[in-house]
């Protein structure tokens, strides 16, 4: 829809900047006549808009027809061939016009004088007559005159077209766009949902009640994954509710010794920001932040301020072999990254590293909402 508002506006204003450039080229004649005459002269006057007529003429001549049909189907020589014939046509039609209103005028004033004459008007100093410059002069100015509305439409059309080229790139780029971001969305690594099913079939046997909370908070999590990531903005407040209960699901399979906190300090919950795009790094922190042996800690912690909302997760550091981790989950760091520069490009900061004695890992994002 949008697209054809901006369509018929641009033809709107094309009407009127046709309008406008006629008026001007049909008017001037107007601003040009002698004011000092008793009357208008006709003959001056139709032998100015001649030039205006054969310029109108050649120039819808080729926007209409020649131009669209011919030269942009690259039939070039007949649309030679064709203007070629106009321009020849219009400057003998402006040449045998101008002579004929030229005669009219000599005739004029050969009335004139022979009235002058009659009533004995014989003081009157005679007029110069100027020498005539050569007519192949004028008719060279002629066929550049005419030549212009040519090199003008074909100048429209062929900014209409690289317009057109432009602006069909960019919807491809869009669709790669979009097309990448569904594809990313649908690599969310879903190796933990096969992890949250297992321990909560564990659970089931003897702890019921946690079990049932547990389905519960699944449905939840599934739920923003079908519907709210389809979208290319979801809500802070949602996403928070999804990170909620991820974590939580999270929580079931991790051992006593392992301190998880997620602290929200968030002031505008109805802001927009791309779905899922936090979750990569808290799956990141829960299997490379964890070890069953040693005491671990995750700390995520997401603030806002009026420009931006920043993601900050910190955890130790237990990095898994890639020789043995057959997960699959290592390109999702790689995913956020092509998130960021896909859905904020030029407007996120991603700073990341690990503490000097290797121990501790920290993944931090700002992004600028705005």
């Amino acid at each position: 829809m949008s697209k054809i508002v901006e369509n018929t506006k641009s033809h709107k204003n094309e009407i009127i900047y046709h309008i406008i450039g006629w008026i001007i080229v049909f008017g001037n004649p107007l601003f040009t006549i002698d004011t000092n005459s008793d009357g208008i002269d006709w003959n001056t006057l139709l032998k100015q808009f001649i030039m205006p007529v054969c310029l109108f003429v050649i120039f819808y001549s080729n926007y209409f027809y020649l131009v669209p049909r011919l030269y942009t189907s690259n039939k070039r020589y007949i649309f030679y061939t064709i203007n070629v014939a106009l321009i020849t046509g219009c400057t003998l039609f402006n040449v045998n016009m101008f002579r004929y209103l030229r005669k009219l005028e000599c005739q004029q004033q050969a009335r004139i004088e022979q009235a002058e004459a009659a009533q004995g008007n014989k003081g009157t100093k005679p007029k110069k007559h100027w020498k005539p410059m050569p007519a192949l002069f004028f008719h060279a100015r002629d066929v550049l005159t005419f030549s212009f509305p040519i090199g003008l439409t074909v100048a429209i059309f062929t900014n209409r077209r690289l317009k057109k080229s432009e602006q069909e790139r960019k919807e491809a780029e869009l669709r790669q766009k979009e097309a990448e971001l569904r594809n990313l969305r649908s690599q969310i690594n879903p190796h933990f949902l096969l992890n949250t099913l297992n321990n909560i079939y564990a659970l089931i046997a003897f702890n019921t009640g946690k079990a049932q909370a547990s389905v519960l908070e699944l449905s939840r999590l599934l739920r923003h994954v079908l519907y709210d990531n389809q979208q290319e903005y979801t809500t802070v407040s949602k996403e928070l509710e999804f990170l909620q209960s991820y974590i939580e699901l999270m929580k079931i399979r991790v051992a006593s010794n392992i301190s998880v906190r997620f602290k929200s300090e968030v002031s505008d919950n109805q802001r927009l920001i791309a779905p899922l795009i936090f979750i990569s790094l808290i799956e990141n922190a829960f299997k490379h932040g964890i070890s069953p042996i040693e005491s671990s800690f995750i700390d995520i912690h997401i603030t806002d301020n009026n420009n931006s909302i920043t993601c900050c997760v910190t955890n130790t550091n237990f990095p898994k072999n890639n020789h043995t981790d057959k997960s699959g989950s290592g390109i999702g760091l790689e995913q956020i990254r092509k998130r960021l520069e896909l859905t904020y490009p030029g407007k996120y900061t991603w700073e990341k590293g690990v503490s000097d004695d290797n121990k501790t890992y920290y993944s931090k994002i700002t992004i600028n909402t705005l």
